[in-house]
């Protein structure tokens, strides 16, 4: 461990140990290209999204449960954007990745900071980020 306080993975696919999240439990972090719950059992939740035809979609980013394939353990922060009629996949992607880079430190932060703090399913803190960006900000 030495001196690490936070585990961030970034839409980590690979299993972890079930020892690995017990040692761990409430540090590690994640990020979905969704706004969980939907998708969540997805392998291609932007994919997904497009073909379900939603009209909002997000990411979120959450700190890892009980299992690491789910993305059920407890919501963190989630930001959403509008999903245009004639966006591609790639598209959607790009604008996902980039909410990803400005919600996931401010996430990153309120961790650190103990404002948020992991409490079995629960999210335990004052602060809860929820921020809709709107077409004309892209």
């Amino acid at each position: 461990m030495h001196g690490c306080e936070l585990v961030i993975l970034d839409r980590y696919a690979c299993r972890l140990s079930p020892t690995f999240i017990m040692a761990w439990r409430g540090r590690l972090l994640s990020i979905y290209p969704s706004l969980l719950p939907a998708f969540r059992h997805s392998s291609s939740p932007i994919r997904d999204a497009l073909q379900a035809g939603v009209r909002i979609t997000g990411v979120t980013v959450h700190f890892l449960g009980e299992s690491d394939t789910d993305n059920d353990g407890p919501i963190i922060a989630q930001e959403s954007i509008s999903v245009t009629p004639t966006e591609t996949e790639i598209q959607l992607e790009n604008r996902l990745r980039t909410l990803e880079q400005q919600l996931y430190p401010k996430a990153i932060d309120l961790v650190a900071s103990g404002k948020i703090v992991y409490q079995g399913k629960r999210r335990m803190g004052k602060t809860n980020i929820t921020t809709t960006i709107t077409p004309s900000s892209y």
